[in-house]
Formats: structure tokens, sequence, C-alpha cells
């Protein structure tokens, strides 16, 4: 039945409309934050010092997107446990 409608069909469904939206949250999340951290990082907070410590600028702006990817996921999960199940317990 999800093959005949589609992923986007099956997830506009009334019954999937709020893990569709979470999951539509968490994308747009993932695309955005990252490459705007980087970009903050390498162009505005950094952008008079091509090494820190020895370490190029690119690195610490790369450094800074996987810390922010791994808050994202970390928080996914976190969303994902503490959602009700729809299941009841027998």
């Amino acid at each position: 039945k999800i093959m005949a409608k589609g992923l986007v069909g099956a997830l506009r469904e009334p019954q999937n409309r709020d893990v569709g939206t979470k999951l539509l949250k968490y994308t747009i999340l993932m695309f955005t934050l990252p490459i705007g951290a980087f970009f903050l990082v390498d162009w505005v907070v950094l952008a008079n010092t091509p090494y820190l410590w020895g370490i190029r600028r690119n690195n610490w702006a790369t450094l800074f997107s996987v810390l922010v990817v791994n808050v994202i996921i970390v928080k996914y999960v976190i969303m994902a446990f503490n959602e009700e199940d729809d299941e009841e317990e027998e």
C-alpha cells in the first residue's frame, strides 16, 4: 500500500503527519545548520586568522560543523525515545 502512494503520500496520511513533520524538520536542520555553522566559523569567527594553534581555519570550521551534526542527531534520538508508543502495553 505504501508503494502505491509513495513515501510522500504515506507521510501525508493523518496518522503519519506528525512523523512526516518531524522528518522534514530534522532533514532541513541537517542540511542548513552544518553548512551555516561552517561558513559562520570560517568567514566570521576566524575571518582574519588563517591558523589557530597551528591548525587551519577551515579545519576548525569543519570540526564545528561535525559537532553541530552530532548535536542534531542526539536531539533527534532523545526526541524519539521520549515519544509515546501508539501500541498499548499488555
